[in-house]
C-alpha cells in the first residue's frame, strides 16, 4: 500500500516536499497497531505513560466551589459592578445594581405577578457563569436570589424580609 509520486509538473520544492510527505503517510501506514494509537495519542496530546495518566486522573488541583462560595462570589460580582450614566451633561458612576435596586424599591410589594431582578450574563466572570450553568434550576436561582438578597439588605434589612422576599425573581439575560 505504498504510495508514488506519478504527477511529473510538480516543480523540484513541490517534488522534495512531496516525497518526505509520502515517506511519513508510508511509515504511518505500516505501524503495528500499538505504535499507531501511540503516535495517534501523542499528536492528540493524551496522555501516554502511567505516570501521565496519574496526573491526568489527579483532581487534587481542581478547585471545587460550593454553594455557599458561589453566592459569595455573586454578590460580591454584582456589589462592585458599575455603570456610567450622563445626567445634565456630567458623567456619573453609579453601582449597577445597588441602582436597580433602588429602583425597583418601592413597586416590588405592589407588583403582580413577581418583580423580576435582571442580571447580566456580560457582568459575571467566566467562572461565575459557568458555575451557575452547570447547576439545576432551582439551585441556580437559589444562589442568584441569595445573592440580589444581600443587596437588598444592605439597603434595608427589615423591609426587605417584610416587603420584597416573597414577591422578587432573579433572572439572568444576556
Amino acid at each position: 500500500m505504498a504510495i508514488t509520486i506519478s504527477n511529473s509538473d510538480l516543480n523540484y520544492e513541490d517534488k522534495e516536499e512531496w516525497k518526505y510527505n509520502v515517506i511519513i503517510i508510508n511509515y504511518i501506514l505500516y505501524l503495528n497497531e500499538t505504535d499507531f494509537w501511540n503516535l495517534i495519542n501523542k499528536r492528540l496530546g493524551f496522555p501516554t505513560s502511567v505516570n501521565e495518566i496519574k496526573r491526568v486522573r489527579d483532581t487534587s488541583d481542581i478547585e471545587y466551589w460550593t454553594i455557599a462560595h458561589l453566592t459569595d462570589e455573586l454578590f460580591l460580582q454584582l456589589a462592585k459592578t458599575k455603570e456610567i450614566i450622563i445626567y445634565n451633561g456630567k458623567k456619573i458612576s453609579l453601582y449597577k445594581y445597588y441602582n436597580q435596586a433602588l429602583r425597583m424599591w418601592k413597586w416590588i410589594p405592589i407588583s403582580k405577578p413577581k418583580a423580576i431582578f435582571v442580571v447580566y450574563v456580560s457582568d459575571l466572570t467566566p467562572r461565575i457563569y459557568c458555575e451557575l450553568k452547570i447547576l439545576d434550576k432551582h439551585t441556580a436561582q437559589y444562589v442568584l436570589k441569595e445573592s440580589v438578597k444581600r443587596i437588598f439588605e444592605n439597603i434595608d434589612f427589615k423591609f426587605y424580609h417584610e416587603h420584597i422576599e416573597n414577591n422578587l425573581e432573579v433572572v439572568v439575560e444576556d
